[in-house]
């Protein structure tokens, strides 16, 4: 198990990341200053080592490949939560910055949602820097930044201080220089969408539905909904999924986190009354 402290540019705690390696795989559980378990937003890892706006800041997905860039001598961070929330990630702090280079990992979460969710926030700020994508040659398949570095020095695991020769650092700065494009110059060349000319056929029918569609049964509610939910559907008309469906997201809206289910009776793993309703 790893774990990774995000402080704020004061060195203020503002929550953990835990990775917990397991027989199936990975996982990661995300903690409150407090210790508790829980989101503390989307803050960047390693907002301590911004210290020269001159300098070119380099975004990794991941804090262990923070770490790494970092060992290596960049003035590298990460984002919080993985491929799927770059569009959440706070890039204030790199306001003013003069350039901010991107490096996806080699795998199509990264590259399709993760680089151009991070491109399109930077490129928000007032005062945006130059942004750069540069994607690593000869990675392996979901390969980052950790696997570049460890190509070279084979037994570094990954996680530990590694001192790196000047020589490793000077060749990883030549590999980005060589591999580095301006963000709208990579998005045309990544991301451009492909307008199919012709061949579409006449449309059709859509199918009739043949099975009937099955009332709602007010069991499903709690028992001290159920009468007020039907007086209500009465009262407005209006079909009884309605109120059901509107009063049970907003129940699980009230609970909140003060009610959990815990699934696993050994497992920290937890869920909480988040609810989604559709009408």
């Amino acid at each position: 198990m790893r774990t990774w402290e995000y402080k704020d540019e004061d060195g203020r705690l503002l929550g953990k990341v835990k990775r917990i390696d397991e027989a199936d795989g990975k996982r990661f559980v995300q903690y409150k200053s407090d210790g508790k378990p829980g989101g503390f937003g989307n803050p960047l890892y390693g907002l301590q080592r911004l210290t020269d706006p001159k300098r070119s800041v380099h975004i990794v997905e991941g804090e262990k490949a923070a770490d790494a860039a970092y060992a290596v001598g960049l003035m590298a961070i990460s984002t919080c939560g993985g491929a799927g929330a770059g569009h959440l990630a706070n890039v204030k702090p790199l306001d003013g910055y003069n350039v901010v280079v991107i490096h996806p990992d080699n795998d199509k979460p990264s590259k399709q949602r993760w680089t151009p969710a991070v491109v399109k926030k930077l490129g928000e700020l007032k005062n945006k820097p130059r942004v750069m994508v540069c994607e690593l040659p000869d990675l392996p398949e979901k390969g980052d930044m950790v696997d570049w570095i460890q190509q070279r020095l084979p037994n570094w695991d990954g996680y530990d201080l590694v001192n790196a020769p000047e020589q490793l650092k000077e060749q990883l700065r030549d590999t980005i220089r060589a591999n580095v494009t301006e963000a709208d110059e990579w998005s045309k060349n990544n991301h451009g969408i492909e307008v199919i000319q012709g061949g579409w056929s006449e449309p059709e029918e859509l199918p009739s539905i043949v099975a009937p569609v099955p009332g709602f049964d007010v069991n499903l509610l709690p028992v001290k909904l159920q009468d007020w939910a039907q007086h209500g559907a009465e009262n407005l008309n209006a079909p009884l999924d309605y109120i059901a469906v509107a009063s049970m997201v907003q129940a699980g809206s009230i609970l909140g986190r003060k009610v959990t289910i815990h699934p696993k009776r050994f497992e920290r793993w937890c869920v909480v009354a988040n609810l989604w309703g559709a009408i």
